[in-house]
């Protein structure tokens, strides 16, 4: 879990974990990316696709979201070794990312994951609700009060809706069905 110190350095919050490299564990520092990062990896992976003679690239593409994800991590990945106040980078350059022998799609996906789940865990945004925090979600829903997701991380709101759904089949579904059935079954 972030602690407060990490979520006020901002950019500069970072955590560290192991990147396996064949036998060896390199420690690697991800760290959090701001929007104007967000946008320039945006703007760079469709420079990238189009260089690969992609037209109109865009998120879903598959070149594109390599290229995405090699972009963050050449932007979130810092030397673990190196100070606070003066990050050095862990990648070279992107070419050394995508054309490494040691670097597998699963090592990119990985380091991606663990900067995304740092992200996340770095942000203001709500991660989790109790039972009586759902309920009073629930309630203020019905009642056109956004409030409550605004603030949400995607995987909670995606919980909610999920929940939501559910709760709605098992209400509209005609129960008595289910009771003829199971009394057929036991005569």
């Amino acid at each position: 879990m972030a602690r407060f110190s990490d979520i006020a350095k901002g950019r500069r919050a970072r955590k560290a974990v192991v990147l396996m490299l064949g036998d060896r564990a390199v420690d690697v520092d991800v760290r959090v990316l701001g929007a104007d990062e967000d946008i320039d990896i945006a703007a760079d992976s469709v420079k990238f696709a189009k260089s690969k003679g992609i037209e109109s690239p865009a998120p879903g593409d598959e070149v594109y979201d390599r290229a995405e994800r090699a972009l963050t991590l050449l932007r979130a990945c810092v030397d673990h070794e190196s100070p606070e106040e003066a990050p050095v980078p862990f990648f070279a350059s992107l070419d050394e990312i995508l054309t490494s022998p040691d670097l597998a799609r699963d090592h990119i996906a990985y380091l991606v994951e663990e900067q995304v789940r740092w992200q996340e865990e770095c942000s203001p945004r709500r991660r989790t609700l109790s039972t009586a925090e759902y309920i009073v979600a629930v309630a203020k829903s019905a009642e056109g009060d956004m409030g409550p997701f605004v603030n949400m991380v995607p995987g909670l709101l995606w919980g909610f809706v999920h929940t939501m759904a559910l709760q709605l089949i098992d209400s509209q579904t005609d129960r008595s069905l289910f009771t003829s059935q199971s009394q057929e079954r036991l005569s």
